[in-house]
């Protein structure tokens, strides 16, 4: 290239010197944006689950269908989460959350499970607002606290129970409810759980409720009660004087406490 052709090409970048520089800007700010984009930061690298205790981080992010190395804005986040949501009832609500550079942050709320009712060839595990969380036809340590004696129409997984009387289950719910509370009041001595201990609350046809309880020292106790008035108390009463006075209960046998009548009667089983 002789001098001539040179100074043509120095004349031209000069005249079009400002054209030139945005031009190069461009590219240099395109090529950063398609980077930015498709490059490693809006990679799925980590997925993290939080807040879930009954359904495994595996099973979430298996249902989800995120996996590393997806495109996390690419990705239609309002049907993932309903989808999950409605494949699994013990998952309440979630939320999928973007962390740059590469995370994606799955935040669950899941429904607690109140209690377990009986059904005519099982078990159905349900939430306070009585939906089926799960079911199961094995009697195991963890189908507990049991809810027995009512008439179940209809148990079907992820929907509300259907049972014939409502009552029945609410009063049961309201046992449980203040063996909880006096549980809570005791302290929880040796971190030693009443309400954890229930085994199962069962109502009878005369409207009498039995509530079948494991005490610390391994004996069963059938508590027996007349209604649900007053039932705070009760419960109240026999936690803490489990609680205080420990020798009275521990060298007793299975039985039944009568709690029906003005006195309280116990009474070994034979």
């Amino acid at each position: 290239m002789d001098d001539f052709d040179l100074k043509k090409i120095l004349a031209f970048i000069k005249l079009h010197r400002i054209r030139i520089y945005i031009a190069v800007l461009s590219v240099l700010l395109l090529t950063a944006v398609l980077l930015f984009f498709f490059g490693g930061a809006f990679r799925a690298r980590t997925i993290e689950v939080r807040g879930n205790a009954a359904v495994s981080d595996e099973r979430i992010i298996e249902e989800v269908g995120l996996y590393p190395g997806d495109h996390i804005c690419r990705l239609d986040y309002g049907s993932r989460e309903k989808r999950v949501m409605e494949m699994d009832p013990y998952i309440k609500d979630i939320d999928i959350d973007m962390s740059f550079p590469g995370k994606i942050v799955i935040n669950v709320r899941e429904c607690s499970k109140t209690a377990y009712i009986r059904l005519a060839d099982g078990y159905a595990a349900v939430d306070d607002e009585m939906k089926v969380l799960d079911l199961c036809s094995d009697y195991t340590e963890e189908v507990r606290p049991l809810i027995s004696g009512i008439d179940v129409i209809s148990a079907v997984k992820g929907k509300k129970i259907e049972i014939s009387n409502e009552s029945d289950y609410q009063k049961m719910i309201i046992v449980l409810g203040a063996v909880l509370a006096a549980d809570k009041n005791s302290g929880q001595a040796d971190g030693y759980s009443y309400f954890e201990n229930v085994l199962e609350v069962r109502i009878i046809p005369s409207g009498n409720i039995f509530l079948m309880l494991r005490l610390p020292s391994g004996s069963v106790l059938q508590v027996k009660l007349k209604s649900i008035d007053n039932v705070n108390e009760a419960m109240s009463w026999l936690i803490n004087s489990i609680t205080e006075v420990p020798d009275k209960f521990e060298s007793l046998p299975d039985g039944t406490l009568d709690m029906t009548g003005d006195e309280y009667i116990y009474r070994p089983y034979n």
